[in-house]
């Protein structure tokens, strides 16, 4: 890795209030500046999003091989969500597309590139494509807030207006992601983004990245980590209802089954927000009905994010048991857990 870059993101990964912030937010933990910083404009550097490049002559051909959205539909001008599943089915990554001139840019967890990457290799035999992990290339930040599309024009950086809509400037790539209020990534070169910083910082609060879990977890975007690889079908995740699915591209892996549970109409779980006030929650922790048997689960924790002394949670639960009452987590003496609304829960 380049020696700029890991400066730049060291220096990014511990971002201090600026001159003029409220002093409350010194030394505050993620879950404080969630719930102080809630009508502010937040900026934060990205260090959890890693990136791997694909380029190559059959880079979309090979893509469409692998993945369950349509690469077809993959423009300059607009991103894909899409899931790579194992052949029989279950998602080993949730992945963000996005095309960058001749080569297509696979954002995932960072945890997961590494071996997602060297997955992805074994299937590429003889076809024209490289796959690499491009994320000290372009590193990435975030910014959040009703304002945030008037900072970025402020500065001179375009702001898409429709979820998943990209537009660049000047070396720069602004993806407007799902949710309420305005989210942008921007991706640039670690010289580029280290100008960009303090323009942006002197319009919006600089916080830590936990802030953008909460708000991915809000706008209901499911994020598969180690923890939960393996466990769960597109659908159950709700990446059909986001478009990263697609039913009529033709083979792919791990299609058989996802098709199938789609054709036979016989889906029996889904993904839900929710709240509890347990502050720590893993992803992969069981979901129990307090109601009925506490020997099955009836659901799973998909991912989880520190809000106000408790936590936002997605979820994926049995659909018998979405109106269960007291639903709960883990153990006998676990928190108890409430399907909630986005506007329930506060950045």
């Amino acid at each position: 890795m380049d020696p700029t870059a890991i400066r730049w993101m060291d220096h990014l990964s511990e971002p201090r209030p600026q001159p003029g912030a409220d002093a409350a937010l010194a030394g505050a933990s993620a879950a404080e500046e969630a719930a102080l910083l809630s009508k502010r404009d937040l900026l934060m550097a990205l260090p959890q999003l890693g990136l791997l490049a694909a380029e190559g002559a059959d880079t979309a051909s090979f893509l469409q091989g692998q993945l369950s959205c349509d690469l077809r539909q993959l423009t300059a001008g607009h991103a894909l969500l899409g899931g790579h599943s194992s052949p029989k089915g279950r998602l080993l990554a949730v992945l963000l597309l996005q095309r960058a001139g001749d080569a297509v840019w696979l954002e995932l967890p960072a945890a997961l590139a590494a071996n997602l990457c060297k997955r992805l290799s074994m299937y590429v035999l003889r076809a024209k494509v490289r796959l690499r992990d491009a994320g000290a290339e372009r590193p990435a930040i975030g910014l959040i807030g009703a304002r945030a599309g008037a900072i970025l024009e402020a500065i001179g950086l375009p702001a898409p207006a429709a979820p998943l809509a990209v537009a660049s400037a000047d070396g720069t790539s602004v993806l407007r992601r799902h949710g309420e209020p305005a989210r942008y990534s921007l991706r640039a070169e670690p010289q580029r983004l280290a100008q960009l910083w303090p323009l942006l910082a002197a319009r919006a609060q600089a916080v830590g990245p936990a802030v953008w879990r909460l708000a991915e977890i809000r706008a209901g975007v499911p994020t598969v980590l180690p923890p939960t690889q393996e466990h769960f079908v597109a659908q159950m995740v709700n990446l059909d209802l986001l478009g990263g699915v697609s039913y009529d591209k033709g083979c792919y892996t791990g299609q058989e089954v996802i098709a199938r549970l789609h054709y036979r109409g016989n889906l029996k779980r889904r993904m839900f927000l929710a709240r509890a006030a347990a502050p720590a929650i893993a992803p992969g922790t069981a979901v129990f009905d307090a109601g009925g048997s506490d020997t099955q689960p009836v659901g799973e924790v998909v991912d989880a994010a520190p809000m106000g002394g408790g936590s936002a949670l997605l979820v994926v639960l049995q659909l018998g048991h979405r109106d269960s009452s007291p639903l709960r987590l883990g153990a006998a003496d676990g928190a108890p857990l409430v399907l909630c609304d986005p506007a329930d829960l506060d950045l």
